[in-house]
């Protein structure tokens, strides 16, 4: 963020231009090697930490909100973002990103934590490593379960070069209860050995 005031009763944040596709686009260009999407998953990583660090709640990461710059990813479209410690969805009547990004805190008791983050970070990894979301297509109610039950295929059993130890990681960030979900630091430890 570059700057931020009000012009005609109207907030406005000024950011910086970023030219370079979203990870959606790099993806359907190209199946991203290993290393690449270990590399943008420690970057995206580095991003949030800072932003949790400052109370920062993202509340949208997707590939879509992820743009790829060769240096590394920045994270855009914070217009769901929170300057709460955590916060109730429930009581604030307001909605997370896109379905398939949710975390199960979410969906069954309408919390958001900045382990949902991570929980929408591991979803991201999974699309790019396997080229598929990674609980599936389907209606909401479907999908939503998957969520909430733990129903996904491990990246190594759909792209079979992909590493356990990758591949578990990616599981970790996705597990339904927050306490077994690795935090940023062993997300980013957890990356290191790929790039």
């Amino acid at each position: 963020m570059y700057d931020s005031f009000v012009l005609e009763d109207e907030s406005v944040i000024v950011f910086e231009y970023v030219r370079g596709p979203n990870l959606s686009q790099k993806r359907a260009s190209s199946e991203p090697t290993i290393s690449e999407c270990a590399y943008m998953g420690i970057s995206a990583s580095k991003s949030l930490k800072a932003m949790h660090k400052l109370g920062i709640l993202h509340r949208d990461i997707h590939p879509s909100n992820l743009l790829y710059t060769g240096g590394g990813v920045k994270l855009v479209d914070f217009g769901l973002s929170s300057l709460e410690d955590f916060l109730d969805l429930k009581e604030s009547k307001q909605r997370v990103g896109i379905l398939s990004y949710t975390a199960a805190e979410s969906i069954k008791k309408g919390l958001y934590f900045p382990d949902s983050d991570v929980h929408a970070l591991g979803c991201t990894l999974y699309f790019l490593l396997v080229g598929k979301l990674a609980f599936g297509e389907g209606n909401e109610a479907t999908i939503k379960k998957c969520i909430t039950g733990f129903r996904i295929l491990p990246p190594a059993h759909e792209r079979p070069e992909v590493p356990e130890r990758l591949s578990g990681l990616i599981l970790d960030m996705v597990r339904p209860k927050i306490d077994d979900r690795p935090n940023l630091d062993e997300v980013i430890a957890g990356l290191e050995p790929y790039i």
